[in-house]
């Protein structure tokens, strides 16, 4: 399993690529990403604390103090207004109104992210202490809180992890340590708790370079499904460990024969390609929206949709086709 000379550099997402596709997998290999640990989430527009119980606590009395705020001020509106209507104009109320509208607008959002916090709070507080069985060689469900209760603190990484004799690198989302174990856990996203092949070959990679970069024990990885608790524990077993070796040496070979000029073949399964994000078709902007390959830019290899604009993909310019994306199916993309 040691590189040798040839042997290139891999990211753990970047291997993951390889295993879900040779052709992705050797765009993402050229086009150099960090490892974030994570699947492409929605942006968050009001973020809110989830997994970090310290957070969220603070969070929801910073709420709390915000309420009792305007609580306060509409109570002296109120009164100044009363005052002022039976000592000046009766006409005086409405401008008081005004005054509690402005005030309260916000309040029901401030009352709603109350709810959402509390309800953290107390999710994290009821849970009880439980764990995976670090022996079993299958798939188990986890519960977030029902970790942190059983001794294990969750400690995000800044730096990849690093194995200098397989040339390999990633930084896991968060890592939860309990004495002389790390446990790797990454995050889906939202909506999507099916398990895959490229799940299993990074979550055995994280558990291989937290056993490497920290001379820890590294059981089993967790995978989180989108923004809830609820995930499942991926076994450091044998089996999935001979899974992963085989896909990584299948991605030296895949980046060294492509730089000798031998292009990986389509997917046999092109039905993969409908919503991959290397295939999806963007319209061509001259300047804009062509794609890198080391210090030189691709030609792109611009297709025209049935709406009559001119499209082309990542993948598409890489390697001079059409990946069946949903989206260039929509579109009527053809060759």
């Amino acid at each position: 399993m040691e590189a040798r000379g040839a042997d290139p550099w891999l990211g753990v997402h970047v291997l993951t690529e390889f295993v879900f596709c040779p052709r992705a997998g050797l765009c993402m290999y050229e086009t150099p990403e960090e490892d974030s640990g994570e699947e492409i989430l929605p942006p968050s527009l009001d973020y809110m604390p989830r997994y970090d119980l310290r957070q969220i606590e603070d969070a929801l009395e910073d709420v709390k103090r915000r309420l009792r705020e305007r609580l306060l001020v509409a109570m002296g509106i109120g009164a100044a207004t009363a005052v002022l209507a039976w000592i000046v104009d009766p006409e005086v109320v409405w401008l008081g109104m005004v005054g509690l509208v402005v005030v309260g607008w916000r309040l029901p959002a401030l009352l709603k992210r109350a709810v959402i916090l509390a309800w953290r709070q107390r999710r994290c507080l009821l849970a009880q202490p439980r764990e995976p069985d670090p022996d079993s060689q299958e798939i188990q469900p986890v519960d977030w809180w029902e970790l942190l209760h059983a001794d294990f603190r969750s400690v995000p990484y800044k730096d990849s992890l690093v194995d200098e004799n397989w040339r390999l690198a990633g930084r896991p989302w968060r890592v939860l340590r309990r004495g002389g174990q790390r446990i790797p856990v990454f995050r889906k996203r939202r909506g999507d708790a099916r398990i895959r092949q490229q799940h299993l070959v990074r979550m055995v990679a994280y558990c291989h370079l937290l056993c490497v970069a920290e001379a820890a024990e590294s059981p089993f990885g967790v995978v989180l499904f989108g923004d809830s608790y609820e995930g499942v524990a991926i076994p450091n077993s044998p089996g999935l460990r001979k899974v992963f070796h085989d896909a990584l040496v299948e991605a030296r070979s895949v980046v060294q024969r492509a730089q000798e000029g031998d292009k990986p073949s389509p997917p046999e399964n092109q039905a993969q390609c409908g919503g991959c994000p290397l295939g999806k078709p963007f319209v061509y902007r001259p300047g804009i929206t062509e794609y890198k390959l080391g210090h030189e830019t691709l030609a792109p290899d611009t297709r025209f949709g049935e709406d009559g604009r001119c499209y082309h993909s990542h993948c598409g310019d890489r390697y001079g086709w059409i990946p069946r994306h949903k989206k260039a199916v929509d579109k009527g993309l053809r060759a």
